[in-house]
């Protein structure tokens, strides 16, 4: 019998997000933590760190059966939740966020209008396939659009050629 793996998200406990994975894969788990570089600055010094894109998420590619045991390591606070159901990230959003993190979203197109909090499908570059909503156009060639993920939103400047309306095919 085929067991049914999804990519559950869990809670992670703050600032843990990186030892939580690297437990959870040394456990032989599938565990995904995206991680994006930033410069931080201190009063003597600039360093470039990675820091996850969903502070206080990881994702593991799982059977439900198995929350209680990826619940029990240390870390890990609780699975997210719902409607009452485990939070599950559609392959597509993941595939996505590693184009997005491997690839970066600059890419130059025609320009195009489209108004503030029309949902619309990106055709291009990393993000290709998502779907997200219009919040402003950034300029005379970009739009910026928001991805809904875990409930939290992820702001995209995106070429407005890249896109078009979700009610247009």
């Amino acid at each position: 019998m085929a067991v049914d793996k999804k990519w559950l998200v869990f809670y992670v406990s703050s600032r843990a997000e990186k030892k939580v994975a690297s437990g959870l894969q040394n456990m032989g788990l599938e565990v995904f933590l995206p991680l994006v570089s930033t410069v931080r600055q201190w009063s003597d010094r600039k360093k470039k760190v990675e820091l996850p894109l969903f502070p206080g998420y990881i994702f593991v590619k799982e059977s439900e059966t198995q929350v209680s045991k990826i619940s029990a390591y240390p870390g890990v606070v609780c699975p997210l939740k719902i409607a009452g159901n485990y939070g599950v990230i559609r392959p597509e959003e993941i595939d996505a966020i590693h184009r997005l993190i491997e690839f970066g979203a600059s890419a130059e197109a025609e320009p195009g209008k489209i108004p503030p909090g029309e949902k619309v499908i990106i055709d291009e570059g990393p993000m290709r396939g998502i779907t997200g909503v219009c919040i402003e156009q950034a300029g005379e060639r970009h739009i910026l659009v928001q991805i809904e993920a875990l409930n939290h939103f992820i702001k995209v400047k995106i070429p407005s050629g890249a896109v078009r309306l979700k009610s247009v095919r």
